[in-house]
């Protein structure tokens, strides 16, 4: 296996580096298309070997040559557009040159591309054969581990079944034991059950005729709560009636209190903003004479000060003085 990814890590390499040549093969050419649509002739001169450029299978350098030459006789006036033609005939020999090379680099490369291809099928084909041979021992391995796995499984089938019979055996004995009991159990019960229904009609005969009496009492019972019922459903109306004259009534004084609480509601409202507007007017008034209070002291205050102030700057400035003079008496 390390063989095999070594194989394939080396075929990888070996494409990248044709793809990489082929790459600059195509840059070179486009470089050596650019040169020649730089090149420069007088009007009427052609670059010789363009359609071999174009298609890229290299130069003939003596046709070129020829062709140059042939542009030199028909310029003979022009000795300095001579002298430039062969410049450029010079030019176009190496270009040539270099086109034929690269296409021969670009043959090879064709050729590398193609060995490599072909060495890539053949590790496909190989791994290809590979991994049929390893189905087809994985099917013969399958089918070996169903066979035996079959086996296994009606062996193992056989001796639970064989166990299970054995076990099966040794119950019956309990099973018809248990069946006896059942039988006599059952037998007890239908005795039982005789002996409690013919109990249960000798008890019920008496409790019957209770219950038919407690009925009766019950029926006329209901027929007196049913009498009292109307009576006091007929005391019931009579009191709603009553309640409801009361309640018409205490509505009717109760819309008229409250007319009337209204009214006192709205007059003292009246009162309230006929007040405010009185005391709104007191502050304001009051308002204003602070201010003119304020203002005058104000005026006294600024009156008195500035004397006071102007003897102490004039004390400052004695007493600078002075200081200045015994400074100056000291030194």
């Amino acid at each position: 296996m390390a063989a095999k990814s070594m194989k394939a890590t080396q075929s990888s390499s070996a494409l990248k580096i044709a793809a990489s040549m082929t790459l600059k093969d195509a840059t070179r050419g486009t470089a050596v298309s650019k040169d020649l649509s730089m090149l420069r002739l007088p009007s009427g001169a052609a670059i010789p070997g363009d359609q071999t450029t174009r298609s890229g299978t290299g130069l003939d350098a003596t046709r070129i040559r020829a062709s140059v030459m042939t542009v030199l006789e028909d310029e003979q006036d022009t000795s300095g557009q001579g002298r430039h033609l062969a410049r450029l005939a010079d030019k176009v020999d190496g270009i040539g040159a270099i086109l034929e090379g690269e296409a021969q680099a670009h043959r090879q490369q064709s050729a590398l591309v193609e060995e490599l291809h072909e060495d890539q099928m053949k590790r496909l084909d190989e791994i290809s054969f590979e991994i049929n041979g390893a189905i087809a021992d994985l099917t013969v391995y399958m089918d070996d581990f169903i066979q035996s796995s079959r086996g296994l499984l009606e062996g193992t089938f056989a001796g639970l079944n064989s166990d299970l019979r054995q076990r099966i055996d040794g119950l019956l004995p309990r099973l018809r034991e248990l069946e006896g009991r059942h039988q006599a159990v059952t037998a007890g019960l239908e005795a039982e059950r005789a002996a409690r229904a013919r109990e249960t009609t000798e008890f019920l005969v008496p409790l019957r005729e209770q219950i038919e009496k407690v009925a009766s009492d019950l029926e006329r019972e209901q027929k007196v709560r049913e009498k009292r019922n109307a009576e006091l459903q007929e005391k019931m109306e009579q009191a709603v009636a009553s309640l409801d004259a009361a309640l018409d009534t205490e509505i009717d004084a109760r819309a008229q209190r409250v007319t009337a609480t209204a009214k006192e509601w709205q007059h003292d409202q009246d009162q309230l903003a006929r007040r405010q507007d009185k005391l709104e007017q007191g502050l304001e008034a009051l308002g204003s004479q602070l201010v003119q209070e304020t203002n005058l002291e104000k005026e006294q205050r600024m009156g008195a000060q500035d004397p006071i102030v102007e003897a102490l700057a004039s004390f400052i400035q004695k007493f600078q003085a002075n200081a200045h003079e015994q400074s100056h008496l000291g030194k």
